[in-house]
């Protein structure tokens, strides 16, 4: 009997606000396929929140019954978003323990463990849909018999730290042994930002990506802006089409995000509806009618088709007589008070982002993806930020996706998981290194000098041309003249054309990659070269002191060589330098002889990408992404 065929597979997981969603990519040859997962036994109320075949999120912390019910839903009890327990210092998690406190009276299990048997519930309940598929489910019309998981990629906010990431990993791995069948003893996990796996699967996505631009050799610079219920998360990437017709693209600059999203929306109007209706009744409002209320809030933002804010009457039955309604009643002023303590921080930082791509590229296009992002408010605010900043119309993720758009992040987890790239095909593909210099002056631009006060802020003025010191086909030694006042670090441009051989990288269009010290004064050689060791880069760094003279015959002194491997970040699409140093988000620089440190925290040592109004208006401002990829993130959580 002919065995069954072994498929590969990686699966992608978004754990949502209000549901989660996995997909998985599959394997077969050189054919990669990409499906959804669906929950077969998703409950048509919760449709109303999510899309069909979602699984719910949601746990119970009053501690009156299991923690998490799967499908079943329980109108006599108040649901948690699980997503708001994944950091030990959020609100949720801190009500929750006090809750438990009370219940238990010092009782033999923790809050914690609470939490964690509710998180493995949903993590096992996902699971078991999954293994159905991978031992039943269709590819190409045939029955799948035989699926491991080779990879499983995570989507998560981009506020979130080690605590958060651990916390999440440590829930798929205490479950992942339950399911040996379509697992590996191996079965390694990888993290995306939500934002960056949404844009991995618009690129993916050929059809898609030629809707929203035209793509060319010229570089075009795109802004996704993902609103999930609880907050946005966003990023920018450079797109080039290369002359071979390969599509390339990389992470602009930090992700950045913000709290605001239609679920804290709902959260304000609750607040105020449920004050409102139980100054009426004289008493507190039974959760089943908060429900209801909630529900029926939720169904009236989703029908909304104006571009602005109105007055609004809601109705529920009254708890005190079936045969009875109550009505909330907003005013415009009420309701857009609600409005805005939900979604205000999200607009304002969309804006903000918009306004600052503007600056960056004659070729926007903003991309909006995410529930929140189908309030037809919030797509009227993103149309005034467009034609404010004189780009293209948005694109409005949804509408072209169809009704599984809300995918869109648990497929571009897949997808970004299973992207590979050798160091000799990154380099093949154009990329090449440079040195850029920058100078210490003061934030208003004007020279900087000793004898000033220390209290003045200071800021490097990073050049925006960049001469090249290794490219595909040899190294090339960069001079310079260094003092107290000079500052140099190593970027890359990974779309520079090797058949049209430059001599300058553009600040704009390359990545961080590491920052020197600042060498004594005098003049200083610097010899750049690339080595490759199986997939990865070696990336070799030879600096000699050449004392006064440019072109001096004799080297004074030599450096103790720097050498790094490089990895390939799959997330953004870049190879980095790969080192254990936790840079805290604010990129790596080179200690004085040849190991990587964090870069200083305070900008008066030069670390920032500080540009002036004036050169923004006269060139592309210098914009790039630092090596550990931080995350710029905006209000309080």
């Amino acid at each position: 009997m002919e065995s069954p065929e072994i498929h590969s597979a990686i699966l992608g997981w978004d754990w949502g606000s209000t549901a989660i969603r996995v997909s998985l990519l599959t394997f077969q040859g050189r054919e990669r396929i990409l499906q959804d997962v669906f929950n077969t036994g998703s409950h048509p109320g919760h449709d109303e929140r999510y899309q069909k075949g979602a699984f719910n999120s949601a746990l119970y912390l009053d501690g009156k019954g299991d923690v998490y019910l799967g499908e079943r839903m329980d109108d006599s009890r108040i649901p948690t978003s699980s997503k708001e327990l994944f950091s030990s210092s959020s609100a949720a998690i801190n009500s929750f323990k006090a809750i438990n406190k009370n219940l238990n009276r010092g009782g033999i299990r923790s809050s914690q463990e609470l939490i964690d048997e509710g998180m493995d519930a949903i993590a096992r309940a996902v699971l078991q849909q999954v293994q159905s598929y991978c031992q039943g489910g269709y590819l190409h019309g045939r029955v799948l018999s035989e699926v491991k998981i080779l990879r499983v990629g995570l989507s998560y906010p981009a506020f979130w730290g080690h605590e958060e990431r651990t916390f999440y990993e440590d829930i798929i791995r205490r479950v992942m042994p339950d399911f040996p069948d379509i697992f590996t003893t191996d079965t390694d996990v990888d993290f995306h930002v939500e934002s960056l796996a949404s844009a991995h699967n618009l690129f993916w996505n050929q059809r898609l990506h030629n809707k929203i631009l035209r793509i060319s050799d010229k570089p075009a610079l795109l802004v996704f802006l993902d609103f999930g219920g609880y907050t946005l998360n966003g990023c920018m990437f450079t797109v080039v089409q290369g002359k071979k017709q390969v599509f390339s693209y990389y992470r602009v600059g930090d992700t950045f995000c913000t709290r605001g999203g239609t679920q804290l929306w709902e959260q304000a109007f609750g607040r105020f509806a449920i004050e409102y209706l139980e100054k009426k009744l004289k008493s507190k409002l039974p959760p089943r009618e908060r429900t209801q209320l909630l529900e029926n809030f939720h169904l009236h933002i989703k029908k909304l088709r104006s571009d602005k804010i109105k007055e609004m009457s809601l109705h529920i039955t009254d708890p005190q007589n079936a045969r009875k309604s109550l009505t909330v009643y907003l005013s415009e002023e009420e309701a857009e008070g609600c409005f805005l303590d939900g979604m205000k921080r999200p607009i304002e930082l969309a804006k903000e982002k918009i306004a600052e791509a503007a600056t960056l590229s004659n070729r926007v296009r903003v991309v909006v993806s995410g529930g929140s992002g189908k309030s037809s408010v919030v797509q009227a605010h993103i149309w005034e930020a467009c034609r404010k900043a004189k780009i293209n119309d948005p694109f409005f993720f949804h509408e072209k996706a169809g009704d599984k758009d809300s995918w869109n992040i648990s497929k571009g987890a897949a997808i970004a998981t299973a992207t590979t790239m050798t160091g000799l095909e990154f380099m093949e593909r154009g990329a090449a290194f440079g040195i850029q210099v920058g100078s210490l002056k003061n934030d208003d631009g004007s020279a900087w000098k000793r004898s000033q006060s220390a209290a003045a802020k200071q800021a490097i003025f990073w050049q925006e041309e960049i001469e090249v010191t290794a490219d595909a086909t040899k190294s090339y030694p960069f001079t310079t003249w260094c003092s107290g006042q000079k500052w140099l670090k190593i970027v890359c441009d990974p779309f520079l054309k090797v058949s049209e051989r430059r001599k300058k990288l553009t600040a704009s269009l390359s990545y961080d990659v590491l920052e020197l010290p600042p060498p004594k004064r005098g003049y200083w050689r610097f010899t750049h070269s690339i080595v490759y060791k199986g997939d990865a880069l070696i990336l070799l760094l030879h600096r000699d002191y050449l004392w006064t003279s440019k072109n001096a015959h004799t080297v004074m002194r030599s450096e103790i060589p720097f050498s790094c491997p490089m990895y390939f970040e799959n997330s953004s699409n870049c190879f980095l330098l790969d080192t254990d140093v936790d840079d805290e988000g604010r990129g790596l620089r080179l200690k004085q002889h040849t190991e990587p440190s964090s870069a200083s925290q305070t900008p008066n040592t030069g670390i920032g990408n500080i540009a002036t109004d004036e050169e923004a208006t006269t060139r592309l401002e210098a914009y790039w992404s630092s090596p550990s990829f931080s995350t710029t993130f905006s209000g309080e959580l």
